[in-house]
């Protein structure tokens, strides 16, 4: 009897660390605009590890940085948005709008503004996009 409890409880030890490492990866999907007219999937519910994907939401999401403001009259449309797919508030997903410039400028759209990240946060998300499209 108590090698049988011994064997379940090892079997259900085994499938709760299994079940746990599934859940070490996140989905995030990536569309880059093509053409200035509309964005296609470069990366569709790829799986990044759970640390990076902290570091990509926890950097669009408290983006800091300068106020930025396009040349243009109304704004071009984003090179990229990227948006996670397990990542939902209230049932709806947030995505994030980047316009790449030249170097590793980036341009994050928030709460309806305009914002130039960070070198290093720039440099980072610039990394997981190039990354990405390979």
């Amino acid at each position: 009897m108590s090698r049988f409890l011994l064997l379940i409880i090892i079997l259900f030890s085994f499938n709760l660390i299994l079940g746990c490492s599934k859940n070490a990866e996140n989905k995030i999907t990536i569309s880059k605009l093509k053409n200035n007219k509309e964005h296609q999937f470069i990366a569709y519910k790829e799986d990044i590890p759970r640390t990076t994907a902290n570091k990509v939401d926890l950097i669009l999401t408290n983006a800091n940085g300068k106020s930025y403001s396009f040349t243009e009259e109304s704004p071009p449309p984003p090179n990229y948005m990227i948006y996670f797919n397990d990542r939902k508030k209230e049932n709806k997903l947030t995505v994030h709008s980047i316009w790449l410039k030249k170097g590793n400028e980036t341009i994050l759209k928030k709460d309806n503004t305009y914002i130039e990240l960070n070198e290093n946060d720039s440099k980072y998300i610039n990394e997981i996009i190039n990354n990405i499209k390979k």
